[in-house]
């Protein structure tokens, strides 16, 4: 469930009209932070062309976690639904138009139209179990395996994220990571 099949859905109830006037729409650069580790979200985005990545920092590196392309829904969800301080990073990885949803109004639409709040179950729970398997690869998996996994399930990842953001989220170096893709183009 994304964010054309949460819209469609509200268009034919005709309550979208009631969400789309709090919806902020911003045309923003690529590198360009919109969540900073330490600061409470108090806004969800939905990307409608471009893509983001959510990643932190641990002893001068920085380690990505999830990437974002259109139609996602995004947000650091436990400083956004329990107004604590974000543990990630939310970044433009290329040029980005978003929606900006305020918690506030993400909250009141919730109330007035119960349909969305299992619309959003589902697609939070969609994103819990795809975050649940990238986990247990992470721990399980090759290196090697892993990039054949991204490849075959997340295409878009590799035709569109830097190498060295998709060796951050794979847990290797870039040169690592380097190696992986030669070897595969030489066997392939």
């Amino acid at each position: 469930m994304n964010f054309e099949d949460i819209s469609n859905y509200l268009k034919k109830q005709g309550a979208f009209k009631d969400i789309e006037k709090f919806l902020e729409r911003r045309e923003v650069p690529a590198k360009c932070l919109l969540l900073k580790e330490g600061k409470i979200a108090d806004r969800m985005f939905l990307v409608r062309q471009g893509c983001l990545r959510e990643f932190f920092y641990k002893d001068g590196k920085d380690f990505t976690t999830q990437f974002f392309f259109e139609n996602d829904g995004v947000a650091s969800a436990e400083s956004f639904f329990e107004d604590k301080p974000s543990k990630y990073n939310i970044e433009t990885i290329e040029k980005t138009i978003i929606l900006e949803i305020p918690k506030k109004i993400y909250y009141e639409s919730m109330e007035k139209i119960p349909e969305l709040k299992s619309i959003m179950y589902i697609a939070i729970q969609k994103r819990l179990i795809q975050y649940m398997d990238y986990m247990k690869s992470y721990i399980t998996d090759k290196p090697i395996d892993r990039y054949l996994n991204l490849m075959k399930t997340r295409p878009e990842i590799i035709q569109r994220v830097p190498q060295h953001y998709i060796a951050s989220y794979l847990g290797m170096t870039s040169v690592s990571l380097s190696r992986i893709r030669n070897k595969i183009k030489r066997e392939g």
